[in-house]
Parts: C-alpha cells; sequence; structure tokens
C-alpha cells in the first residue's frame, strides 16, 4: 500500500496447521496511515493471539482508537502532539497508556477471561511534511545516447532525509520487528552495509532477563523449579489472559519500549509474529530486504513509488517463505519509506 503519509508496507501471512484444520487463524497486523485524526502519525501491529481468536481481533479493532485517544489526552489544548515531543517520551507514553488500556479491558472482559495476545506495535511520526511532488524533489538530466531521463537529487536535497521519519516500538510477548538501516561508513557496518537490529527483547520464559524482571516480582518463588511454561505459555507477557495474571506469577501486560529510532530513505522495518521469527534471524530478514531493494531501484524518477510498494511485497513474500513449520500462524509487515535512494 502507497500513501500520502510517505511510507509504503506490505502484509502477508501463512496460517499454521490449524487452520488447515477450519480453526481460525489467529494472527492479526494493524496498518493504520495516517493514524485516525492525527495525520502526522501512523500506526502499524503485528498480533499473535493464543487460546482463540477472540483477544487479537479485539485489540486489532480497538488499538488505533486507543493509541489515537492517548494522543489527544496527552496533547493539551493543540490537540497534537510535536515531533518533538514524541521523541522526547510522549512517544513512549502514549503506546505504554494505550497498551496497558487495552490490557485492562481485555482482562475485565468475560470473552477473554482464558484468552489473550501478544503484541508488537510501532508508531511512526514525521518531522516534516512529506512532498508528494516527485518532481519539486529531483531534477532531470539526461546522459548522451541515452533515451532514458537519469535522475539525481538536486544538490541541497536530501531525498528521504532520515530525520523527517522517526519512530518507536512497543512489545508484549514475542512478536517483534526488526528495524533495518544502512551504516555505510563506521566501524558497526556489516552484512553489505545495512545493520539489523531487533527493537525490544523476546518476552519468553526461558529468557534470562524475564526471568530477572519476574524473580523481582516474587513471581519465581511461585513457580516450579525449571518452569517454562504458566499455564501452558511460554510467553511471560501478554495483553489478555486474565486467570494467568491473578496466579501472581510475575506475568504481566506492561510493554518493553524501544528507543527512539530515525528511518533514512533505504531503511526498513519488518514486524512479524513469532511464526516468522522462530525460523528467521535478524540476518535473514536483512538479507531478503537487500535482495529485494536492489531487485526493485528505481531507475527513473517516475519510478520510486512503485519500486518501493514492489521492495516491501518482495521482501514480504520471500520472508513468509522462510516459514519452516505448518504448526503455527505466520504474520509479517514490511515498511519502507516510500521513495528509498
Amino acid at each position: 500500500v502507497v500513501n500520502r503519509f510517505g511510507i509504503c508496507y506490505h502484509a502477508a501471512s501463512l496460517v499454521g496447521a490449524q487452520g488447515a484444520q477450519n480453526m481460525p487463524n489467529e494472527d492479526a497486523l494493524v496498518a493504520d496511515v495516517p493514524l485516525r485524526t492525527h495525520p502526522t502519525l501512523a500506526l502499524f501491529a503485528a498480533i499473535d493471539g493464543h487460546c482463540g481468536p477472540a483477544a487479537a481481533a479485539r485489540i486489532q479493532d480497538l488499538l488505533p482508537r486507543a493509541v489515537a485517544s492517548a494522543v489527544t489526552r496527552n496533547a493539551g489544548v493543540e490537540g497534537r502532539l510535536s515531533a518533538e515531543a514524541l521523541a522526547d517520551g510522549m512517544g513512549a507514553v502514549v503506546l505504554t497508556e494505550a497498551l496497558e488500556k487495552l490490557d485492562a479491558d481485555l482482562c475485565a472482559s468475560p470473552d477473554c477471561e482464558h484468552c489473550g495476545a501478544v503484541a508488537c506495535v510501532v508508531l511512526l511520526w514525521r518531522t516534516m511534511p512529506y512532498n508528494t511532488d516527485a518532481r519539486s524533489s529531483l531534477e532531470r538530466t539526461s546522459s548522451v545516447g541515452n533515451d532514458q531521463a537519469i535522475n539525481t537529487p538536486r544538490r541541497g536535497v536530501r531525498f528521504g532525509d532520515p530525520a523527517t521519519l522517526q519512530g518507536i516500538c512497543a512489545t508484549v510477548g514475542d512478536s517483534r520487528a526488526v528495524l533495518l538501516q544502512d551504516q555505510l561508513k563506521g566501524p558497526g557496518s556489516h552484512r553489505n552495509g545495512v545493520d539489523a537490529t531487533f527493537l525490544t527483547g523476546l518476552h519468553r520464559l526461558n529468557v534470562p532477563s524475564e526471568r530477572k524482571r519476574i524473580a523481582k516480582l516474587r513471581g519465581e518463588t511461585r513457580m516450579r523449579g525449571g518452569e517454562q511454561r504458566i499455564f501452558g505459555l511460554s510467553v511471560s507477557r501478554a495483553l489478555g489472559d486474565a486467570f494467568v495474571k491473578r496466579a501472581d506469577k510475575g506475568f504481566t501486560g506492561t510493554p518493553e519500549l524501544s528507543s527512539v529510532f530515525s528511518m533514512g530513505p533505504s531503511d526498513a522495518i519488518i514486524m512479524a509474529t513469532d511464526g516468522l521469527w522462530d525460523f528467521c534471524t535478524e540476518g535473514q530478514a536483512c538479507r531478503a530486504w537487500m535482495n529485494a531493494r536492489n531487485a526493485n531501484a528505481p531507475k527513473r524518477w517516475d519510478d520510486v513509488s512503485s519500486s518501493s510498494k514492489a521492495a516491501a511485497s518482495d521482501a514480504a513474500n520471500s520472508l513468509i517463505a522462510l516459514k519452516k513449520s505448518r504448526r503455527d500462524d505466520a504474520s509479517v509487515l514490511v515498511i519502507a519509506p516510500l521513495k528509498f535512494a
């Protein structure tokens, strides 16, 4: 999908064995661009339900409204949050408030007493308006002997300047997002100059940091030694699952927040449920994006929109093809600036 916010995105899903037996897909994706009444914001989410699709479907329906309400509530009389305020901490406040309210609503609902969902949520914002007129950002120059125009940015124009697109990620559970950034200079560059980084940690009971968090809450004393699941769940955080939270074992719906990040013209975000990440590393995700980006590099000024869309589509489809097991559903969402360099 291409939009006036200045980003493109593509989703792909593969139903697991339960779906093959006429069981509903427990995964859900959200792409609200722009976010309701906030034209400078965009919201994305990868949601994975368990014990039925009810919780995931409810989060998919209510999340955009919850985040938009949190923005309005914290914006004051102006009715909007500036890019500076979002980067200085309000982005984290908005996502935390929205997810904690969703968790409370789910736990209070009889329909979600014994079911829940994990979620990875990304909020993006622009620090300046997106210029939809490609002609105003590019100058056309022709090479001798070539009837096709070769386009280069005008001097002083940074096509898709990283400073114009920023974001923050919040996760609850094992749906996660990888940020792919060009790092063409410096000692940290790798994978052909692209740095691939999970924006948040993994929230499972076999992860030491999560066991440490649970121990601080005295939840560890209520778990048997070496226990890797709580009432059949391997995750240590989720939205809903009210009966699990009442067991007071450190199971929570409080999200983990990433640092604020910037996106450049060749960067991308890959969001997915654990049906993909259980079989795909961040390195494989990086290669899928690099291959798709290189295969769809624009050759003319009027190719940039279609090239970005094709790259996102190819990357999403190649990633979903990496799924090696049909036991679990898998969903992936690839997001990229509309005009990559």
